[in-house]
This record gives C-alpha cells, structure tokens and sequence, in this order.
C-alpha cells in the first residue's frame, strides 16, 4: 500500500507480487482492524522522517514531484493522541468524548429549534407522530454509526492522501468510496448526497417561509389575509432565502470555514435554547422571562466560555500539552483568536456546555424569582385548545379521537418512556459498556461492525420498504385508476382496543 518506502533487500517473487497492488480493498471487518492497527503503529511522518519521494502506483514505480510529493499532514499514519494506546479502535477517547458532547449538544439545539422539525411534527397524524420520530431517530442514528465504522474508518485504513481541510470539510466518506469503488463510489455519494441536502435545504425553506408568513407577515402586517396572500409571500420568502443561503454559504467558505468547524460551533450558538424551549413544553412552570433571558444569556456564556478558551489554544490549533514544535509553529504562542484556535474542539465543548448548562441555570433562577415574587401563575395548557386560530375554516382529514387527550396522553407517556430509554441507551449506557473493552481486539471490532452493519440494513429497509408498505392502498389506486376518496368521507371508527386502552390510561 503506499506511501511505503522503496525495499532495497531481495525479495521473494510472492512479495514483490503483493506489493504491485495498492490498498484499495477491504475484505472484511477483521482486515480493516488489521489495516487500522498497522495504522496506528506506523510512525507519524515529521521533518526528521519525512516521506520517501519515490511510491508504487498500479504496480510502477513513480518519483513525486511538485504538487505530486507527500505532505505528513495529508495522511493519517501514526498514533492518535488522547487515545487510549494512540489507537483509533477505543472509546477511551478524550477528543472522542469532546466531540461526543459537542454532537449532543448541537442536535439537541437543532431539534428544538429548527422549525422544519417542528412543522413536520404538526403536520403528521397524531397516531403516527410519535412512533414516527422515535423510528426516525433510530434509522438517522445510522448515519454517524454504520458510515463512521465504514467509511470513516476506511479512509484511515487505507492512509487515502486527504489534507486536514478536506477531512474538516467532510469528505473522509466520499474519499474513501472512490478508493474502494472508482467513479462509482463517487456517483453512488453524490446521489446520497444530492438527496440529504435538497430535502434538508426543502424543509428550511418551507420552514422560514411558513414562520415569515404567519407569524410575521399575518400577525403584524395583515391579519385578515387570504390564503392566496400568504402563498405569495411564501414563495417571495423562499426565493429570498435560498439565494440568502447561498451567498452565506460561499462567504464561510471564503473565510476558511468548512463543514466541521460550523457543525462544531453549533453546539455554541443555538444550544442555550434547549433547556428553555423543553421546560415550556414538558412544564407549566417556566415562565416567559425565564425562558427568554435562559436563551440569550446562555448563548452569551457559551460564546465567552469559547473566546477565553481559545485564546489558551496553541496557534496551530493544539492544546498547549500536545504540541509539536515544527519550523512553521516553533513554539506554542497563545492569545491568538483565529479559525484555528477557535476551531479547537476543546473551545467548543467549554462552549456549547456553558451554553447549555448556563441557559437552564439563568431560566431556573428567573422563573423561581418570578413565581416567588407573585408574578407568573402556572401556564395553563388549556389555552392552546382554542387560542389559535386557523386561516381557513376546513374539516380535518383525521379522524376526531386521535386529537381527543384519552388518545393524546398514552402517546406523550409513550414518548417520554421510550424517549428517554433510547436517549440514555445510545448516549451513556452504550459508550459506558465499551470502555471495559480498551483498544479493541480482532472479535471486539468484528462485533462492533457487524452491529453496524445489521442496523445500517435494518434502517435501510424501514426508510425505503416501510413507506411503500403504508401507502400501499394509494398506490395501487393510482396504478389502478381508482378514484381518490377522502378520509372524511370515509366511514372511520375507533378501534375498540386503542379506546379502551387510551381509557384505562387516562
């Protein structure tokens, strides 16, 4: 596999034939620790041991030159630091473990305050809603765990020449497809890709669109609008917003922002909201100027808890304990606020804690003075029965009990049990487990994959089968010609267990 020195010993026609293939195939899950740990014994290429300037390339022999020559930083070989024997097959990972808490905190943020998510939600049925969202969250968690240990890993393994903006940027997957696959392995990313990003970027336009419309544009500007009124300013919105977007887009490339730094700071800048925006949910007691303030000054501490700790960063972006003197970055110079230090995942983490713990400490504190002091009473739940008001006057297609409290309140037991059984599971329990297993040996990481593996297919099937399994009906009327009868016009009753049931509850 190369980068490899030339060997100057004779060899065996049996090694000479190994070494005229590259490393652009992994066989199995057992290979692929082999590969990784070979990895990780490797020694880290410096200065002082540099990169040969002659590889095998499809079995020649090749001298790089000018932008052809290896750079260390462009490989991965070596050991990782802050990795329990400098291994990437452990969970005892401080920079893991960093980066663990900075994910969490950030998609917590998203869900609670991205209004897509919130969209979504109203608009499903009741009966499906919350068994919904849980399935989703197990299938989307397939994502960062099956395409990690596949392609996350495999880039590593096979030391695929990627500098560290293109890691930053995200494209250790992409890399390591075309390594495995050629240009299949490209066009099969660029369509997952392509259908991620325009059904993400679909549901913030829809998104933005719907809060300008009707909590700006109908609430402040003309409350007696039409329904053909709030359409054009929907689309006006979205044309708005995409080219918005776009040119935000191009202006934190151009600054040297890449996907990782943004996804890490958004831990900072958006999860003060969480505790704030779950309390007026789950409970009556948070008040309007605790939540309020929780969010602002929340975001406030977190960016400052950032700044201070990134002015402790060494200037090449390493913590002071892990630096390496290099002829670039001879020494460790602090106070230096950059994308590098900044960037730093140690920054982020103080600050999306500080975020996130200091938002609930300050909302807590309000709402205790408020209800103290006489102020606020008990939010009564009641209200949101009846204080919306609709835009049209239509029936809905659903049948009435599923907006009944005998069959809305078994579904939110459900989801706070479930919920918080999978939330505790995936984020503590699981991680806790492995920490007993250290490095990873052969069997361990063959069950990690495996696991990976299962639920990578098992999520596949549910987000492509289950659908056509549900819509079922509507398709065969399409492909049949039938008419289309709407749901009010059906006779529909409840089911007899789900009422006895919900009534047993209740």
């Amino acid at each position: 596999c190369h980068p490899m020195p030339l060997r100057t010993d004779d060899c065996d026609a049996a090694c000479l034939a190994d070494h005229e293939l590259q490393c652009n195939s992994l066989g199995s899950a057992a290979l692929l620790w082999e590969r990784l740990t070979f990895m990780g014994a490797l020694p880290k290429k410096t200065e002082n041991f540099p990169f040969p300037t002659q590889t095998m390339i499809n079995g020649e022999i090749v001298t790089l030159e000018g932008d052809q020559a290896y750079e260390a930083a462009d490989y991965r070989q070596g050991g990782v630091p802050n990795n329990r024997g400098g291994s990437y097959l452990t969970m005892l990972s401080s920079g893991g473990l960093q980066f663990g808490v900075v994910n969490t905190v950030g998609n917590f943020g998203t869900v609670f305050v991205d209004q897509s998510y919130w969209q979504s939600a109203i608009a499903a049925r009741p009966s499906s809603a919350h068994k919904g969202y849980l399935l989703g969250g197990l299938v989307w968690f397939t994502i960062p765990f099956s395409l990690a240990t596949a392609l996350g890993l495999a880039s590593i393994s096979l030391n695929s020449q990627m500098p560290p903006s293109e890691a930053g940027a995200g494209l250790a997957p992409p890399v390591a497809a075309v390594v495995l696959l050629g240009q299949g392995g490209g066009f099969l990313m660029t369509i997952m890709l392509f259908m991620a990003i325009t059904s993400t970027g679909s549901a913030e336009c829809i998104a933005v669109a719907s809060l300008m419309a009707y909590d700006i544009y109908r609430k402040y500007f003309n409350p007696d609008c039409t329904g053909s009124q709030l359409l054009k300013v929907s689309r006006v919105v979205v044309v708005i917003y995409g080219v918005v977007c776009g040119l935000f887009g191009y202006f934190l490339y151009g600054v040297g922002l890449n996907l990782g730094w943004v996804y890490s700071f958004m831990g900072t800048v958006i999860g003060s909201a969480v505790i704030p925006v779950s309390c007026c949910l789950c409970t009556s007691y948070m008040t309007r100027n605790g939540a309020i303030a929780g969010a602002w000054v929340g975001q406030a501490m977190g960016i400052a808890a950032w700044l201070i700790v990134g002015s402790t960063v060494c200037s090449n972006g390493a913590m002071e304990s892990d630096f390496t003197a290099t002829s670039e970055f001879p020494s460790c110079e602090t106070g230096v606020l950059n994308v590098t230090t900044l960037g730093n995942i140690t920054a982020q983490t103080a600050g999306s804690t500080a975020a996130l713990l200091g938002s609930g400490l300050v909302a807590y504190i309000i709402a205790t003075v408020e209800y103290t002091m006489g102020k606020e009473k008990p939010f009564d739940f009641e209200v949101m029965k009846q204080g919306i008001r609709r835009l049209e006057d239509t029936k809905d297609e659903l049948p009435e009990y599923e907006m009944t409290a005998a069959y809305l309140d078994p579904a939110a037991k459900y989801v706070f049990k479930y919920g918080w059984m999978y939330s505790t599971l995936i984020i503590f329990v699981w991680p806790l487990t492995t920490i007993a297993w250290g490095v990873f040996g052969k069997d361990n990481y063959t069950l990690w994959a495996s696991l990976a593996f299962i639920w990578g297919c098992l999520g596949s099937i549910i987000i492509i089968i289950l659908p056509i399994i549900e819509s079922k009906d509507s398709i065969v009327k399409i492909f049949t010609c039938q008419k289309y009868v709407a749901p009010e016009d059906e006779e529909v009753e409840k089911p007899a267990v789900e009422m006895e049931t919900a009534a047993a509850t209740a």
